[in-house]
């Protein structure tokens, strides 16, 4: 997945694995991608789609630069991310493979002082087009970080 602004996401080991997996339903894959999330589950700020949010939480970690002047490789970047992770049905293809699929990780949303936050990485979860959450992704950086 070449990436440009973003690009660091893809050396996280659970956005690594879930790339492998869509390609090659690999068992060790899955089981990389169910720990690292189990683990995650204790930092979620939704009860939404957990790789989604993992997704965007790992894009905003990292130390962007002004993406409202780099608006189309922010573009082409979100397109991809959209495309590779947004649009994937994971529940359905860890279903088919007979492994438990990660809608199952249920734990309760950690709070946070900013409530606002939460709001807008909810949206973003709830983004129907790679247009909104580019577009999510944009007002989130101005409001934030």
């Amino acid at each position: 997945m070449n990436l440009f602004i973003f690009d660091k996401i893809t050396q996280d080991p659970i956005i690594s694995a879930l790339l492998q997996f869509k390609k090659s339903l690999c068992e060790d894959d899955y089981f990389t991608i169910a720990r690292g999330l189990v683990e995650y589950s204790k930092d979620r700020l939704t009860c939404k789609n957990i790789i989604r949010e993992y997704v965007l939480r790992k894009m905003l970690g990292i130390d962007l630069p002004d993406i409202g002047n780099l608006r189309n490789f922010l573009r082409h970047d979100v397109k991809l991310i959209y495309t590779e992770f947004f649009e994937t049905d994971w529940d359905n293809l860890f279903h088919e493979q007979g492994f438990i699929p990660m809608s199952d990780i249920e734990c309760p949303p950690k709070t946070t002082a900013v409530d606002g936050y939460t709001v807008s990485i909810s949206s973003m979860i709830d983004c129907e087009s790679n247009e909104a959450l580019g577009g999510a992704l944009l007002a989130h950086v101005t409001e934030f970080i």
